[in-house]
């Protein structure tokens, strides 16, 4: 956050070209443009890094989804007495219930 600092107060002075200036400080004209806009709009708050994980998961199933698969899992296969055990082996459950940290031990199915 330092460099973006300098890079601001350089920027403030202007004693170079914006473009001189971004290549200075061994940043694309598009960051120098992005660290510029954020400081007008946040001050030096805006400097700070930010969080690249998205804001929301739209993908993502609520978790009364989650559960009401868990439990139709556990129930007994039409016609077929094998049932759903617990079992520490591989997952087959898609990748957003380990997300939702449901333990993979109730994902497979014992033969």
């Amino acid at each position: 956050m330092d460099q973006r600092k300098q890079f601001i107060q350089e920027m403030l002075k202007q004693e170079r070209p914006f473009k001189h200036l971004c290549q200075a400080y061994g940043i694309s004209e598009n960051t120098g443009y992005k660290w510029r806009e954020r400081f007008m709009q946040e001050g030096s708050r805006g400097l700070e890094n930010r969080s690249r994980a998205p804001h929301h998961s739209p993908a993502g199933l609520p978790e009364s989804v989650l559960l009401e698969i868990i439990r139709l899992k556990h129930q007994p296969l039409h016609g077929d007495p094998r049932r759903f055990e617990p079992s520490t082996s591989g997952c087959t459950a898609p990748s957003n219930c380990r997300q939702k940290a449901v333990s993979n031990e109730y994902w497979t199915r014992q033969e």
